[in-house]
C-alpha cells in the first residue's frame, strides 16, 4: 500500500481511538492490539490494556505484554480467569466463542468500574472470517474493532506499528495453545502445558522462530515456519526432538512436511 493510504488508515484508527477514549483494550501482547494500545495510549489519559491469564497463554507472553505496555506507555493489568464455560473445554467449532465471551465479559466489567468508555479489541480487517466466533462474542457485548474500521489488515498493522515504534512490529504470529488442540479433543490443563513445554523446547534448542505442535490425541506434528523445516531435520535433530516429545507425554511425532500453515 502507497504510503498516503497507509497514512490514511492511521488517521482512521486514530478517529476510532478518541471516538473510545479512554479505552479498555483486550490485549495479548501481539502486533495487532500492541498498535491498538499504543492508539489508545496516544489518543489520551486513562487507557488500561487488559490480559487475562485463561490457562492457554503460552509462558513468556505475558512478560513480553508487560514490555510492551510498558513501551508504549499505557497502564497494564492482568486479570486471571478461573474457568471458562463447558463448550470451551468441549473445544467443537464454537471454542473460541465461549473464551472470548468470557475474556470479554471480564474486560467489560473492568471497564464499567474504571469509568472507561468503551472495550477495544486488536482483530483486524484479515481476521474477519478467521476470528469469526470470537468476533461474534464481541459484538453482543457492544465491543469495538479499530483495526477492522479503519480497514487495517496484518500487514498494515505491521508497518504502523514499526512506524510508531511499537516493540512487538516484528513479532511473530501467535495464539492461544488451545488452537493447537485438535477439534473434538477435550481441552486439559495437561494437554496445553505439554503442547507449550513441547513448543518452548523446540524454540530453544533449534532456534525456530516460528512453531507449532498440533496435537491429535498421543501424536504431536509438529510445524516449523517457512524456511525453518531444516532446522529439526537431519544430523539427529528429529531424534532428538522425538526423544522430548515423548518425554513430555506423546507417544507419536511427525514433522508437517508443509510447515506451519494458519489454523491447519
Amino acid at each position: 500500500m502507497a504510503k498516503n493510504g497507509l497514512a490514511l488508515k492511521l488517521r482512521a484508527l486514530e478517529r476510532v481511538m478518541r471516538e473510545c477514549s479512554p479505552a479498555a483494550v483486550a490485549f495479548s501482547g501481539g502486533v495487532d492490539s500492541s498498535l491498538v494500545a499504543a492508539a489508545a495510549a496516544g489518543a489520551g489519559k486513562g487507557a488500561v490494556a487488559f490480559t487475562v491469564d485463561a490457562g492457554s497463554l503460552p509462558q513468556g507472553e505475558l512478560l513480553g505484554a508487560r514490555r510492551v505496555a510498558r513501551k508504549v506507555g499505557i497502564r497494564h493489568v492482568v486479570l486471571k480467569a478461573a474457568r471458562l464455560p463447558a463448550g470451551y473445554y468441549e473445544n467443537l467449532g464454537d471454542r473460541c466463542y465461549h473464551c472470548k465471551k468470557t475474556v470479554f465479559s471480564m474486560v467489560s466489567r473492568e471497564a464499567e468500574k474504571r469509568g472507561l468508555a468503551c472495550v477495544v479489541d486488536g482483530s483486524n480487517a484479515d481476521d474477519l472470517a478467521d476470528h469469526a466466533w470470537g468476533m461474534k462474542a464481541g459484538r453482543e457485548l457492544g465491543v469495538r474493532f479499530p483495526l477492522v474500521e479503519a480497514g487495517i489488515g496484518k500487514r498494515e498493522a505491521r508497518r504502523l506499528a514499526k512506524m510508531l515504534g511499537v516493540p512487538a512490529w516484528d513479532k511473530p504470529a501467535s495464539a492461544c495453545l488451545a488452537s493447537r488442540i485438535a477439534v473434538g479433543e477435550r481441552i486439559t490443563g495437561k494437554r496445553l502445558a505439554r503442547v507449550d513445554a513441547a513448543e518452548r523446547f523446540l524454540r530453544g534448542r533449534f532456534g525456530l522462530r516460528v512453531v507449532r505442535v498440533r496435537s491429535h490425541g498421543d501424536l504431536a506434528r509438529v510445524q516449523a515456519g517457512k524456511g525453518e523445516l531444516g532446522r529439526i531435520l537431519g544430523k539427529g535433530r528429529l531424534s532428538i526432538a522425538a526423544k522430548k516429545l515423548k518425554a513430555l507425554g506423546f507417544k507419536h511425532v511427525c514433522v508437517d512436511a508443509e510447515g506451519y500453515v494458519r489454523g491447519r
